[in-house]
């Protein structure tokens, strides 16, 4: 079993470089560059959910499996829209006008960026403990406890966040965001941020470590 896995881990490295050196070839402007691309994430996501018990050491039965099959498909559906609006630009900029594609790709990227705080936000809390998905931070792949309040406050935040991010898309016109950028990822920030400094001070007081005034003492049971 071990070294079958070993194998798919090696293949996912490869796809991943793959698709790294196709997203650089896509900004420059190769015709195949995005085709291939999105071959090469829809092969390494395929290939994660058919070894995904494995990988993440769960029964075939286990609900969990649903949750990061859920959670793929929704990534390989955001990355077949990206493929549409950016490979399309020509024809549907002659369709709709420039002014109208611009304010489609600016709702769409706002509006997916909600979707997905959404949709990933809920799921977290059920996102088994592992190396590959999720809030993939040094303190929370090193410990699950600490994964676990991790996963649990992006839970908590989806809604308020995702939402406030749905509304900056569709209010916000394109104008503004050009000036101000930070302001459209700004609730997606605070989805990310708050959860990752609070599981990293959960971190430092659960185990001790780092400067002491990320912690206080405790006893040996705080660890437990």
């Amino acid at each position: 079993m071990k070294p079958r896995s070993d194998r798919v881990k090696i293949a996912l490295a490869v796809l991943s470089m793959f698709a790294l050196l196709l997203g650089t070839q896509s900004r420059v402007g190769v015709p195949w560059a995005g085709p291939a691309l999105l071959v090469c994430s829809a092969a390494a996501a395929g290939l994660f959910v058919r070894f995904a018990p494995r990988l993440l050491r769960l029964s075939p039965q286990n609900p969990k499996l649903r949750v990061v099959r859920l959670t793929v498909l929704f990534l390989v559906v955001l990355l077949l829209g990206i493929f549409v609006l950016v490979g399309g630009e020509e024809w549907l900029t002659a369709w709709l006008g420039r002014q109208r594609y611009e304010k489609m790709v600016a709702v769409f990227a706002l509006g997916m960026i909600g979707i997905f705080v959404l949709v990933f936000g809920n799921l977290s809390p059920r996102i088994p403990f592992n190396r590959y998905m999720g809030l993939r931070l040094p303190w929370t792949v090193t410990d699950e406890p600490t994964w676990r309040v991790a996963h649990r406050m992006l839970g908590w935040l989806a809604w308020p966040c995702g939402l406030l991010q749905l509304v900056a898309a569709v209010i916000c016109p394109p104008a503004l965001l050009e000036r101000l950028p930070w302001l459209a990822a700004l609730p997606m920030l605070v989805w990310f941020l708050l959860p990752s400094l609070y599981s990293l001070w959960y971190f430092c007081r659960r185990w001790q470590v780092g400067p002491r005034w990320l912690y206080r003492r405790q006893g040996k049971g705080d660890k437990e």
